[in-house]
């Protein structure tokens, strides 16, 4: 598109330009160009912006700072919104709409690290019965919903995996499972195996789903619609478990959980890696801060305690 006509748009429309390059061109999932765009109207509801030279390194600081100051910002959030404001200046800037990126010469937060949360196996096994307890209006919601936790914890997805998957997607036969580019972080497939007490979940889940006449292509169906399950399904499932059990939930602690019990199990930290799609291992190592007790036995059982 000629500069002259990028110029002339308003910065709201270049904005929505961007988001539309990022996700159909570029490939990212919605859930980051919400992200994306909950930044964006972060930044417009402190400042009158009208073009991108109303756009400064000050302005910018001062959003930082406002934000810290009015909205008690913590340090993460941030460099959650740093994050997701500094692709659009990038774009900005190659396609020469802006001299620089007013973005690059602010720091980062520097963050302290934090050991990812996870449920214990008492919390599985109460997050389990709730849903096995719960007074459904359908069989289908029940192992609908059952066989979800299933997978979260089973598997570790992320929640756009999850709810991308479609039927076509797991080759019962072969016990595997097929995560597409299109609905992974990494923008990569991978492949991830199928344990049995999943594969005999998700089949009592799609015979329940055939019985009522789903013909979605997507694996988890919604119950009013003949149509996949949405994010705010999910959002609203989890709320409910979560009123009902006391637990704190959001869909990353499930991931975080398959991460801690598969190298508590024996998984080593590059299968694991395989395993979750993470492009470097250095975000599979934080785990291995999670599993202390487990290297406690480890070391219980190390010869040398015999020999010396």
């Amino acid at each position: 598109m000629p500069l002259q006509v990028y110029q002339s748009k308003t910065l709201t429309k270049l904005h929505k330009d961007f988001c539309d390059y990022s996700l159909f061109e570029k490939g990212y999932a919605r859930g980051t160009i919400r992200n994306y765009q909950y930044s964006w109207k972060s930044l417009n509801s402190f400042f009158a912006l009208e073009s991108l030279f109303d756009i400064s390194e000050e302005i910018l600081r001062q959003f930082f700072y406002r934000g810290q100051q009015e909205k008690h910002w913590s340090k993460n959030t941030i460099l959650h919104h740093r994050k997701n404001l500094m692709p659009f200046f990038k774009w900005c800037t190659k396609k020469k709409l802006i001299n620089e990126n007013p973005l690059e010469q602010i720091g980062k937060p520097k963050i302290e690290s934090k050991i990812p949360g996870h449920f214990t196996n008492n919390e599985i096994e109460k997050l389990m019965l709730s849903v096995l307890k719960y007074q459904y209006v359908s069989d289908f919601l029940r192992r609908r919903d059952y066989a979800i936790l299933s997978m979260l914890l089973t598997l570790g997805l992320r929640r756009e995996e999850l709810l991308g998957l479609k039927l076509s997607d797991i080759t019962f036969s072969e016990m595997k499972l097929k995560v597409r580019a299109q609905t992974s972080k990494s923008k990569k497939d991978r492949i991830l195996p199928i344990p049995q007490r999943l594969k005999d979940i998700l089949l009592e889940y799609i015979t329940e789903r055939e019985r009522i006449g789903k013909s979605t292509l997507y694996l988890f169906a919604s119950y009013n619609l003949d149509a996949k399950f949405t994010d705010s399904g999910l959002k609203l499932l989890l709320k409910r478990i979560q009123r009902k059990t006391g637990i704190h939930i959001h869909t990353h602690k499930f991931r975080h959980t398959f991460a801690t019990k598969a190298l508590e199990s024996g998984v080593d930290i590059k299968t694991l890696q395989i395993l979750m799609g993470h492009s470097s291992i250095k975000s599979t190592v934080i785990y291995l801060h999670t599993t202390v007790k487990h290297m406690q036995k480890a070391l219980e059982k190390n010869q040398i305690n015999y020999l010396i």
